[in-house]
């Protein structure tokens, strides 16, 4: 329960305030209602939130007269004042629970929650070369605005109630308060225990440890984020944030998260390629994606249109490559800064086959060669007449093939020979008074 009102006063356009205590020593609740606040992520600007009636912010401190007192108002203040109301509630002395709350809820925030004043990280005046500790407590506040902006059912309603960072705390006050652990299980209106849900998203220890780092870094690739500090610089406290295994976390182990997964649909592997092809791919990463590239053997040849793009198309000219084996690589660098890459194989092959042609005997009349190519080979495919499209012949070993001529020889006949990787040759057989000759036509003539 509340004691009696020792003082109030409003805070400046930046959220500080200064308020007079004539009191001896004692602990101290600090409220905060009302006002304003800019939720950090995810549109092109801040979004500006006013607190309703019922929601606030209370820290808690013990107040030594004489001594000034120096306190920030935030939503892990809010989670320490409701760790300390549980830990009262069990007859824990209230300064000794004070004390304890704020202790491990700045163990678990990385700052002292109390003293350090955070920063704003969409201030540009606020940019930096280094992490200090107001720039980690004002990530943490991006961290929670980029979770519920994630977390709303649609972009149209995100950072709208009660769908902000604010309702968010306040959840987190009754999940804390409830049973002294950050488990999700808050208490219903009958003080029985009930499920904790942010809209649909039920919430838990994976909520409020992994996935708000995991916000973190997502906050540090955010365009609002103006401090200069990129998610490699962020990841160390990120990862620190996420292995805290302070006891409102009921023991869980931290969960680890993984960098980014990277497929490749196409080409699949050892196949054939000739003349331009598609590389496609599709990437993903928990902090999202910095940049998704193409190599051919270890030389970055494309980057994709988007950073953010999880699926990525690289068009590529194999003609520009060697006849023979190559490997292609899609390579993507997330925000934290992991980079994953996956690779396959394939022989490139744009010399088109060539084959001799001759007769092999008449009556009935059949005509043959021996195809060639320099690199996929011929053996296997089928050379076919194209006045006669039902003549066609499997190349044998060696490269051998016949075809028999139609009852009747046609005064000129076209024959197309394809290799495995699908270039071609055409050639030409001429029958004029019972006397064959033979040509080629075009190398290279399949599409």
């Amino acid at each position: 329960a509340k004691g009696a009102l020792l003082g109030q006063t409003t805070s400046d356009g930046n959220g500080l305030y200064n308020l007079s205590l004539q009191v001896e020593s004692r602990p101290v609740l600090i409220e905060i209602t009302g006002g304003y606040y800019n939720e950090e992520a995810g549109s092109t600007t801040s979004t500006q939130v006013s607190l309703s009636t019922n929601q606030k912010l209370t820290a808690l401190a013990n107040y030594t007269t004489g001594t000034p007192l120096k306190v920030a108002v935030t939503t892990y203040t809010h989670l320490a004042a409701g760790l300390a109301a549980f830990e009262i509630s069990k007859d824990t002395a209230v300064s000794t629970a004070i004390n304890d709350a704020n202790t491990r809820a700045s163990s678990l925030a990385g700052v002292n929650i109390l003293t350090t004043t955070p920063k704003e990280i969409t201030d540009v005046s606020n940019a930096s070369a280094t992490l200090s500790p107001e720039l980690k407590y004002g990530f943490l506040a991006g961290a929670i605005s980029m979770w519920t902006y994630n977390n709303a059912p649609t972009a149209a309603v995100a950072h709208l109630p009660p769908y902000t960072s604010i309702d968010f705390a306040q959840l987190l006050y009754q999940d804390i308060s409830a049973d002294g652990l950050l488990d999700g299980i808050g208490l219903d209106s009958t003080g029985a225990a009930a499920p904790l849900s942010f809209g649909t998203t039920l919430l838990g220890v994976d909520v409020y440890r992994k996935e708000l780092g995991v916000a973190m870094v997502q906050m540090a690739g955010d365009a609002n984020n103006k401090t200069g500090l990129t998610g490699e610089q962020v990841l160390s406290f990120a990862q620190t944030y996420i292995a805290n295994t302070d006891a409102m976390f009921n023991g869980v182990p931290p969960a680890s998260f993984a960098p980014a997964s990277v497929v490749i649909f196409a080409p699949a592997p050892d196949a054939w390629a000739r003349k331009t092809i598609n590389v496609t791919s599709t990437a993903f990463s928990p902090f999202g994606l910095k940049t998704v590239e193409l190599l051919v053997d270890g030389v970055s040849v494309a980057t994709a249109p988007s950073s953010n793009l999880a699926a990525a198309t690289f068009p590529i000219d194999t003609t520009g490559y060697a006849d023979g084996p190559h490997t292609l690589t899609v390579r993507a660098t997330d925000r934290g800064g992991f980079v994953t890459m996956a690779s396959v194989q394939l022989k490139i092959d744009n010399t088109p086959p060539t084959t001799t042609l001759g007769l092999a005997h008449c009556i009935p009349c059949i005509y043959g060669g021996v195809a060639s190519d320099a690199y996929s080979g011929v053996v296997g495919t089928v050379v076919t007449g194209y006045t006669s499209p039902n003549s066609q012949s499997i190349v044998g070993a060696g490269g051998v093939w016949t075809l028999p001529m139609p009852a009747v020889p046609p005064a000129k006949e076209t024959i197309r020979v394809r290799d495995l990787a699908g270039n071609c040759s055409d050639y030409v057989v001429n029958f004029v008074n019972n006397i064959f000759s033979f040509g080629l036509l075009a190398l290279g003539t399949c599409p």
